[in-house]
């Protein structure tokens, strides 16, 4: 397990199958849609989210997370 610091970032993310995921910047420059054909959410709103980059995981924001 990592018990370090957790560097984490706000992305916004596809709930469907191909697991999308875009930054604050690509959200804001219009990115706000599954683009993936083939997915399950196609077409539909991305969700706020979190991204931890050290264990490549994303988690609701504002839960805890620990790295396993």
């Amino acid at each position: 397990m990592y018990w370090g610091d957790v560097m984490s970032e706000i992305r916004y993310l596809c709930a469907g199958n191909c697991r999308t995921m875009v930054s604050i910047k690509e959200f804001k420059e219009g990115k706000r849609t599954c683009p993936v054909e083939s997915c399950t959410k196609y077409n539909q709103s991305l969700e706020r989210g979190e991204y931890c980059s050290h264990c490549n995981t994303c988690f609701e924001e504002g839960e805890d997370h620990i790295c396993i």
